[in-house]
């Protein structure tokens, strides 16, 4: 496991088969980190708490194009 600090403002890059996928720091605050993920519609990102379960109609799973509350 690969462990960074970032700073607000800061971001990242992964680089994946289908493509970068970019995680920008948004906001801090004492108990919360806020993230934007920018991906290929390609790329799946699920949420840790999230499992994928089989006949799960919600698991968590966001495509780049999907909007959630900002």
């Amino acid at each position: 496991m690969l462990i960074l600090s970032r700073k607000q403002s800061q971001s990242l890059c992964i680089s994946t088969a289908l493509g970068d996928v970019w995680l920008h720091v948004e906001a801090l605050s004492p108990r919360r980190v806020k993230l934007a993920i920018d991906a290929p519609d390609s790329v799946r990102v699920r949420r840790g708490e999230c499992p994928l379960t089989k006949g799960n109609s919600h698991d968590g799973t966001i495509t780049s194009g999907d909007r959630g509350p900002h």
